[in-house]
This record gives C-alpha cells, structure tokens and sequence, in this order.
C-alpha cells in the first residue's frame, strides 16, 4: 500500500534589518529534531489480488467499445476509489502499437463487476487487442472491514429486454442501493452474450438517482443491433462510483 505524505513549505518574509547594537555572544542554535520513525508498510499477505475475469471490444461505426470484468475474490476487503487503484485499458494495433487508452478509478467492491466505455480516437486504426493493467494488493489502498461491518452492495434485477418501435434493443431494469448515501448519475454497465455466453456487446448508461437504501428504475440501449442475437442474455452492473 503506498503511503502519501504531504509537505507544507512556509514562505517567510525577509524585512530590511537596522542594527543597533552587537554583542559578542553567539545565540545557541536549537537542538535537531530526531528523525521521524518509518512508516511500515500495511501488511497485504492476506489480500488476493484483483483479477481480469474476460474482456471483449468492438466496432461501432467510427468508435470502439470495450468491456473488462474484474473479480476481487475478497469478502473484507475493498480497493479505493483513487489514483493509486487506477485500472488501465490500452487498446493495441495489429502491431502492439497502443492506439488508444482509458483508465477507471472506482472502488472495486467484494465481488465481480464490469467497467466499460468508448474508445472515440484510435487514429483511423483498427483495435486488435486490449492490455488490462491491474495493480496488485501490494501497491493498492485497501478498505478493510472493521469486525461486525459489512460493505453496502449496488445490485441489478428484474432485466426485461424489449425492442422499441424505432428497432432499438432496450433492456429495462431496477437498481438497488443498500449503501447509507445516495447516488446522483451512477454509471450502469451493459452486457449482451450470445447464447454461449461469448461477449457480443457492451454499452454505459446512467441512473438519474438511486437513493441510500432504495431502488430506481432504469433502461439501457444497445447500439448495435445486428450484434444482439437470437437468444442472447444481458447483464447489468453499477460499479461504485
């Protein structure tokens, strides 16, 4: 776990002195300050990393999405939503070249969850793969559960997937927050998988607002209609902002 220490500088004025009178004692300098002791590190051996279950990607006219389903195996224990956890997604060439990045910074809770998003500028090229980046326990700032606590959990259920007149595959669904704070805008992750449970297609939506210890109802619209095959199943998942 990395430890962040910040330094306070304080400016000090320099004022035109006159002198009056000299003495011929030196004042005693001030006695050094000992040294700070060290902080040791947070012992992590009882933490299992985060893991990159599946990821998937794909065109959509001049844009690419892409989706990535991460799984912390740990009951007790969070990542933080900051910097220090910042998971990063390269999207590569047929080359290895990186053609476009992304990165999400939420708290990955207990569990699995899918992160998603739109990669709008690869140059005109092609995407060929995705490099996960994930930092391990070691480097990440932890949450830890106090005896008797339990994290909160934000939940998708009742998906029902309808076509719109327009042609449009919408999936409706109800949101529930079981945390002690409400959420304004929270991201939604949505996922369609053939019948073999291969990723076809992933979009983002939002949930105007989900109260502490409520539900809301929410829809999310696939883009790419030709991708939502007969008989294709669809996830949701709020990954806490």
């Amino acid at each position: 776990m990395k430890t962040r220490k910040i330094l306070a500088l304080a400016a000090v004025a320099l004022l035109p002195l006159t002198v009056t009178a000299c003495t011929t004692n030196d004042p005693t300098p001030p006695a050094a300050e000992a040294p700070a002791d060290p902080v040791a590190p947070e012992d992590t051996s009882d933490v299992d990393d985060l893991t990159l279950v599946e990821s998937a990607f794909g065109q959509h006219g001049d844009y690419w999405w892409y989706v990535i389903v991460v799984d912390n195996p740990n009951d007790d224990v969070a990542f933080a939503s900051d910097l220090v956890n910042e998971i990063r997604i390269e999207a590569q060439n047929e080359a290895g070249t990186i053609v476009a990045s992304a990165s999400h910074t939420n708290m990955i809770l207990p569990g699995r969850v899918a992160l998603a998003g739109m990669l709008t500028d690869t140059d005109g090229e092609a995407v060929h793969a995705l490099d996960v980046r994930i930092h391990p326990a070691a480097q990440s700032d932890l949450i830890r559960l106090e005896d008797g606590e339990t994290f909160g959990e934000l939940t998708v259920s009742d998906l029902e997937h309808t076509v719109s007149e327009h042609g449009w595959n919408v999936v409706t669904a109800t949101a529930s927050n079981t945390f002690d704070e409400d959420f304004d805008m929270p991201s939604v992750t949505l996922i369609a998988r053939n019948p073999d449970g291969t990723i076809t297609q992933a979009n983002v939506t939002m949930i105007e607002h989900l109260p502490a210890g409520g539900t809301a109802e929410f829809e999310g619209v696939f883009l790419d209609d030709s991708l939502i095959p007969e008989g294709a199943t669809f996830e949701m998942f709020i990954p806490h902002p």
